[in-house]
Formats: structure tokens, C-alpha cells, sequence
């Protein structure tokens, strides 16, 4: 068993995203494509026999319920083990953006407490685990890119080799995702193309791919004129596909090349938040 461990938790893109409909319990199923990507937050994680869980949190102030002292608890819980960790976050990955970072530290979590302890936990016990804390906590688990379904936990594989440069630019502030998800409701539903999406992104077809991808939060987003200028912008920047990350604020952009120095620097000039990362074929890396 080790007392210490450094775990980075990458952040995640929807490439697309359609939500299907509503549930009786008020949840709502959606079809998706998740993408890790290389922006991520650090985590320092130190065993001890206090038999509590702390988190001291760098870079960001965490309002409300802290996914990463959860996901420990639930961890050492699960695992019967009579233990406490002291968890150090460097956030590097913005709040409230729509890039899953509370989802990501959770995950990053319980992939490094199992590592430490020597692997009390099966993978199906992990995803357990990972669906309590939030629908995106099991795929930021794993990572790479992935097709998802029902509440986002659903995941398939999608065949991907080559690795792309991302921009993330984060310009507004974040919109109620349950408002957001009441005015997709009474919209009408949109022809279904996630398994378009899927052929498009194996077959390397990104003429297709720009075609359908599409993000149905995006219509109904306050910035929505500005949203669709920033993506505009990117395309002329050189991006292949483009689009609203979740529910927003952050709008991603797919470079088969990295950007050129120039754009980079114009782009900052001209937004608030602009990230430049690639894309990560894991949810979680070790250093």
C-alpha cells in the first residue's frame, strides 16, 4: 500500500450531445459523444489513520458539496477501510464551465485511492461508486471517447486513433443547467443522429461530422448570438468541428494541427478564457 499519490484528472468535451426526453423521476436521457481532454486538475492524496477525509482546495473556491471529499468517503466506505486521506485539489480546469471538472476530481479520486490500496475495488464496484456522485463521474473514470446514453452513464467505445488539438474558450457565465434543460423540453425534438455522429468520427469523415454534430442546449442559451460567433470564429481559425461543451458556457474546437502562436494570442485578445490542450485517450493519469 502507498501513503501518497499524484492523480490528474482530465476535463471532458461533448462533441455532441441531444437530450432525448424527460423521466418521470425529472432526469433526463440524452445522447452523447464525450471526449477527455488534457486540460486537467491536479490532485495530492495522502493516507493517514484519522479516519476523516480533508480537502484543501488551490486555484478555485468550491461552493457547495465537494465531489472529491464524497467520492473518498464513499471509497474507504466501500473498500471497509479504516482510513483518512488529506487531498490537496490544484484546479486548473474552470468551475461552471460544462467541462465536468467536479466530476473529473471524483473520478481521479477513486481511481488513486484504489491504486494506493492495492486494489480492493473491482471496476463494476468503481462505476457504482463513480453513477452516486454524478452521471458523468463513471466515464471521466475511464475516458478517451466514448458514446453515452441514458443519464450519461451508458458508455461505448468509439474507435478513434488520431489525436487532435483542442481550443476551450470560456467567455459567459454559466446558465442554470435545469432551466437550460426545461426550455430543451418544449422544443421540438430534432431528428436523432448520435449513430451518425459515432460513423462519422470511425470513418474519419469530418465533412459529416460538422454536418451533424450538434448540441441542443446551444438553442436555448441566453448567449446564443454570441456563442455562435465564437464558433463561427474558431472555423475561420482553422477548427475542423466546433460546438457548445455540455450545457456551456465553454465552446471547444477540434484542430487536426496545432494553432499557430498567432491565432492562440488573438484569440486571447479577444476572449476572457482560452485554453489550448489536446485530446486524452484516459479520464485519470498518474504522474
Amino acid at each position: 500500500m502507498k501513503n501518497n499519490c499524484t492523480v490528474f484528472a482530465n476535463a471532458k468535451i461533448n462533441i455532441h450531445l441531444e437530450v432525448v426526453g424527460k423521466r418521470e423521476n425529472g432526469y433526463h436521457d440524452i445522447s452523447s459523444v464525450f471526449q477527455s481532454v488534457t486540460l486537467n486538475d491536479r490532485l495530492d492524496i495522502a493516507l493517514n489513520s484519522s479516519g476523516e477525509v480533508s480537502v484543501l482546495c488551490e486555484g478555485a473556491e468550491i461552493v457547495g458539496e465537494n465531489l472529491a471529499k464524497l467520492a473518498a468517503e464513499r471509497f474507504l466506505g466501500r473498500a471497509g477501510l479504516e482510513l483518512g486521506a488529506e487531498i490537496t485539489l490544484k484546479k486548473n480546469i474552470p468551475l461552471s464551465a460544462g467541462l465536468g471538472g467536479g466530476s473529473a476530481d471524483a473520478a481521479a479520486v477513486l481511481y488513486g485511492l484504489n491504486t494506493m490500496t492495492d486494489f480492493p475495488l473491482e471496476k463494476d464496484d468503481l462505476s457504482e461508486i463513480a453513477l452516486s456522485l454524478g452521471a458523468d463521474v463513471p466515464f471521466c473514470l475511464f475516458g478517451g471517447i466514448k458514446r453515452a446514453e441514458g443519464l450519461g452513464e451508458r458508455l461505448t467505445d468509439i474507435a478513434v486513433k488520431d489525436e487532435c488539438f483542442v481550443i476551450l474558450i470560456k467567455q459567459h457565465k454559466k446558465q442554470s443547467t435545469g432551466q437550460m434543460y426545461n426550455l430543451v423540453d418544449s422544443l421540438e425534438k430534432g431528428e436523432a443522429v448520435t449513430e451518425r455522429v459515432v460513423n462519422a468520427l470511425e470513418g474519419d469523415d469530418k465533412i459529416a461530422l460538422k454536418k451533424y454534430c450538434r448540441n441542443d442546449f446551444l438553442a436555448v442559451s441566453d448567449d446564443k448570438a454570441e456563442l455562435e460567433k465564437i464558433i463561427c470564429n474558431l472555423y475561420e481559425s482553422g477548427a475542423f468541428l466546433a460546438g457548445l461543451s455540455g450545457s456551456g458556457p465553454t465552446v471547444f474546437a477540434l484542430f487536426e494541427n496545432e494553432p499557430r502562436k498567432e491565432t492562440i494570442s488573438e484569440l486571447k485578445n479577444l476572449y476572457k478564457e482560452v485554453y489550448l490542450c489536446k485530446t486524452a485517450d484516459c479520464g485519470v493519469e498518474t504522474e
